[in-house]
This record gives structure tokens, sequence and C-alpha cells, in this order.
């Protein structure tokens, strides 16, 4: 954001694609080769981007406590990313930490532990990861309930100054009961899923479709970790947002 106190405008600071970091954040086709409308009301089949949310791009970003350090999550490659901005200057280079190479992560049953959130606080670094359960089948609604089992959320810390180890602070298992998505009161709404790359128009409208404005509306909702970290760590929490599968069919 450009003068902030002034006339506010918005800029681009880094592209983490381009020189000098040419970092790989993700193989989404641009809106044109997906061959999605130029204006907002026309309805579209967005294929392409049905799998790679919440695995491409960044997530979460957050600067240290003395504001000498950018921090940013890379989704596309499990990454936390280090960038000096020391005295507001621009940086030229960026540190990438992979899950993969630190000790002390959770393992996961069937899934992938994807990062979201970031928070520094007290000298320590944080951060909300999802155990998925993607590589569960859920090919019909038993499956389906198994595989939430799979699902746990968590809070790791780390140094960083040193982010090669995390610590699992927080753990919490996903299959409980959370608030409607939508307004037809069927159990499927109040459920976490886990994730899935495949569309299954089938069974997401077992009992679960909404009809509103002569369309069916099917939803599917899958986690994401929150950066809604409070601010001591006897009171540490962690909130989630939805991944929303949703289809509007005509009728």
């Amino acid at each position: 954001m450009n003068d902030p106190q002034g006339t506010p405008s918005a800029g681009n600071f880094v592209d983490l694609e381009n020189a000098p970091f040419g970092l790989n954040l993700g193989d989404l086709p641009s809106n044109v080769a997906r061959v999605l409308p130029i204006t907002t009301t026309e309805y579209s089949t967005d294929t392409l981007a049905f799998a790679p949310v919440g695995k491409q791009g960044l997530g979460d970003i957050d600067l240290t406590e003395d504001e000498q350090s950018l921090w940013a999550v890379d989704l596309y490659n499990r990454a936390l990313l280090r960038m000096n901005v020391a005295n507001g200057v621009t940086p030229t280079s960026v540190n990438s930490y992979t899950l993969s190479s630190m000790s002390g992560l959770p393992g996961c049953t069937l899934g992938v532990l994807r990062p979201w959130a970031l928070k520094f606080y007290n000298g320590r670094g944080y951060f909300g990861a999802v155990c998925t359960g993607e590589n569960a089948s859920q090919v019909n609604n038993t499956e389906q309930d198994v595989a939430r089992g799979y699902l746990k959320s968590y809070v790791l810390s780390f140094d960083p100054s040193n982010p090669t180890a995390a610590t699992i602070e927080l753990t919490i298992p996903m299959t409980y009961t959370r608030g409607q998505t939508n307004s037809n009161s069927h159990t499927y709404n109040s459920q976490w899923f886990a994730w899935t790359d495949t569309w299954n128009y089938g069974l997401w409208t077992n009992g679960n479709a909404i009809l509103n404005h002569c369309r069916l509306y099917i939803v599917n909702v899958k986690p994401v970790a929150h950066p809604q970290f409070c601010q001591t760590l006897s009171s540490l929490r962690m909130g989630q947002w939805s991944l929303v599968s949703e289809i509007a069919v005509p009728i």
C-alpha cells in the first residue's frame, strides 16, 4: 500500500514468481485460458480450478515482531518463506523452508499436511496446518465419513532464526459439528469433509441440495487453518476457514 496516511493506492511490492526470486507457486492457467467470462454476472464452469484450491499461490503473510522480516506461506511447495524488509527495504531475495525439511511435524493418515495460517508472538513463529485426508477413497457416503476421521488441524511453533524444527502446540480433530454452511439443516452441512480433487455431484447431492432462486446448490466443505491466534499461549486457539466446493445447477 502506497501512502497509507495520504492518498492510498495499491502497488506491486514483490513478484515472487519472477526475477530475482524465481519461485514456482503453481500452474493454474489464466482466466483467459480457462475460458472464464469477463463479467461477474455470467455463470461459468471452472473445472481446472477445483483441485488447486488451497494448494497453489500464497496463504497467510505476517511481519516478525521487530518488523525486520516478512514471512509468507507457500501453498504450492508447502514451505515458509522469509524476506528481509528491515527499515522498509524492498526485498531482493527469499529464503524458503519446506515443511518436508522440518523435524517434529505430525504424520498424516491418507492425507497431506497443508499449511496456511501464520503468526509471530513472543519470539516464536506459529503456523496452522491441516492433515487433509485427501488420499482416502471417497466414492460413497460410508467412505466419505471414514475419510473425515483423518482430518486434523494443528498449531505448530518454530524458531524464526532457525526454522528447522517444529513443535506441536495444539491438535484439533475435525470430526466436531460446526455451523451450518447453508440453511437446509442437513447433517452434512454441519460437518467438515476430507479434501478431494474429484468433483462428485452424485455423492454431494445425496440429501444435501439447497433450492435457491430456481437453482440447485450443492456444497462440500473442507477445512483450512485460519490465522486467528490469541495473544497468549495459555489461550492459544485457531479458527477454521472453509474451502467450499459449490455448484449451482439450473432446474
